[in-house]
């Protein structure tokens, strides 16, 4: 479940807690963590518009889109981060 709130915010629901992201383009979220241009563009061909909605995307799903494993681990890895340094948890 996601929702966008108007502080240029979003929140999704995580085993029944809210997670408020900020609302960062993919683009933005390709660049600001150094995912390949490959990446980024395998994205936008599958029309995800945020890192939220990324972090939503089951594996499975990303690989039948065609990214490969080392893609894959490489946004793994690019989402961890951002979940790092951006979320606020809050109980649902």
């Amino acid at each position: 479940m996601t929702g966008e709130l108007e502080s240029g915010e979003q929140r999704i629901v995580v085993d029944g807690e809210i997670i408020t992201l900020p609302n960062l383009s993919v683009a933005e979220f390709c660049k600001q963590y150094r995912l390949s241009d490959e990446i980024r563009r395998l994205l936008e061909t599958e029309k995800f518009e945020t890192a939220g909605a990324v972090l939503e995307a089951a594996e499975g799903n990303l690989e039948k889109a065609g990214f490969k494993q080392g893609q894959i681990a490489e946004l793994k890895r690019g989402l961890r981060e951002f979940l790092s340094t951006k979320m606020a948890v809050t109980a649902a």
